[in-house]
């Protein structure tokens, strides 16, 4: 995949996930994070409090990549969290 190795060599690249911050199975220790900031900021956007979490991951954690979508899988745990956004009340 020529998407993939765009990646290659770097010892981290930065990710994104919007979700509810009141799950932790679709928060921050969800499989599906971003490359987009504003693909999580519309994920987050969907719930009352979404929030979006941005943070790193090492390539060697990556477990898929869907180049169309900006979406990486991560196994829960190897995303380390640097920022939390809460979403502004509509």
């Amino acid at each position: 995949m020529i998407f993939l190795e765009e990646f290659e060599g770097q010892a981290e690249f930065q990710l994104f996930r919007g979700a509810s911050s009141q799950s932790s199975t679709l928060g921050a220790d969800g499989l599906s994070w971003t490359l987009d900031e504003g693909i999580a900021q519309y994920y987050a956007s969907r719930h009352s409090d979404g929030t979006v979490y941005a943070g790193t991951a090492n390539f060697a954690d990556l477990l898929a990549l869907f180049p169309t979508e900006m979406e990486v899988i991560v196994a829960p745990g190897n995303v380390i969290i640097k920022n939390e956004l809460i979403k502004s009340p509509d």
